[in-house]
C-alpha cells in the first residue's frame, strides 16, 4: 500500500490503516470492565468483525531505488487483514478496507469525546459509512 497524503496535507501512516479495526474492537464488546461499548459500532462494524480472521499485522520495509548516483527510499507499509473463508475475494475492500476515509486522530478524539460524556455515536448511518469505508 502506498501511502498518500489526508485531505489537510498530512502524510498517511500505518496507524491511519490499523486504528478503525482497533475502534471496531474496542466499542463493539459489551460487558467487559473498563471497556468501551455503543451498540451503534457494534452493529456498524458486525460484518467486519464476522469476517476478520485475525488482527492485521504491518510491516515496514523500506525499498531503496538508484537513479544514477542517488538514492531514493520508499517506505512502503505492508499491511496483511486475513479474512475467514468464504468470504467472496470481490467484497474483501468493501468488507476490510484498506484505510478509513477519517483520519485516526479525529477517530481517536471521536472516542475521547464519547467515552467523556460529550457526544454520542447516534448517528448510526454515518458510522456505518464511515466502517465500511465510504461517505454517507
Amino acid at each position: 500500500m502506498l501511502l498518500s497524503k489526508t485531505h489537510d496535507g498530512q502524510r498517511m501512516t500505518v496507524a491511519d490503516v490499523l486504528y478503525p479495526y482497533a475502534f471496531a474492537a474496542r466499542w463493539s464488546t459489551p460487558g467487559s470492565a473498563g471497556r468501551k461499548y455503543d451498540p451503534v459500532v457494534e452493529r456498524a462494524t458486525a460484518l467486519a468483525r464476522r469476517s476478520v480472521r485475525r488482527h492485521p499485522r504491518a510491516r515496514r520495509p523500506q525499498e531503496v531505488k538508484e537513479l544514477g548516483d542517488m538514492q531514493l527510499m520508499y517506505d512502503v507499509p505492508e499491511v496483511e487483514v486475513y479474512l475467514k473463508p468464504g468470504v467472496d475475494p470481490r467484497d474483501a475492500a468493501a468488507i476490510a478496507p484498506p484505510w478509513s476515509p477519517v483520519p485516526w486522530q479525529v477517530l481517536a478524539l471521536m472516542e475521547e469525546a464519547v467515552a467523556r460524556g460529550l457526544a454520542p455515536f447516534r448517528r448510526a448511518r454515518r458510522l456505518a459509512a464511515v466502517c465500511r469505508g465510504s461517505t454517507p
